[in-house]
């Protein structure tokens, strides 16, 4: 599976994030910088959105203050789903943390007990 990283350096520390496609990245530069022109060039017309991007890191980089990149990457590894948490309740579901294949049998065990369903149910969203 590939994403997208992007990295952006600024006066503040770095923003690291990942994105599922390359229009999704460029997206999230376009809000970056649109959000903060008003801020670094506050004397300076905004450009259009066409020129935006473009404009705001030459400048940027004129100053030698902020810098980005988006990069493709492999993702290697397991992509899992997190094991979600069962609090303390009154349906006879034992707390604790529970993964995919714990959370089936948990729904066959309890299967004949609604209420214990959907509060299992609840504890998924």
């Amino acid at each position: 599976m590939k994403v997208y990283v992007l990295v952006i350096d600024h006066k503040h520390g770095t923003e690291v994030s990942a994105f599922a496609s390359r229009a999704a990245a460029d997206q999230e530069v376009q809000r970056y910088c649109d959000e903060q022109w008003p801020l670094e060039f506050p004397d300076v017309d905004r450009p259009d959105d066409a020129e935006l991007i473009a404009e705001y890191w030459h400048l940027m980089t004129e100053r030698g203050e902020e810098w980005h990149l988006i990069e493709e990457c492999e993702v290697v590894g397991n992509v899992s789903i997190p094991p979600i948490f069962i609090p303390e309740n009154s349906h006879r579901v034992k707390p604790g943390y529970y993964t995919r294949p714990d959370v089936v049998r948990l729904l066959r065990l309890h299967r004949n007990n609604s209420d214990a369903i959907l509060f299992i149910a609840d504890m998924l969203e």
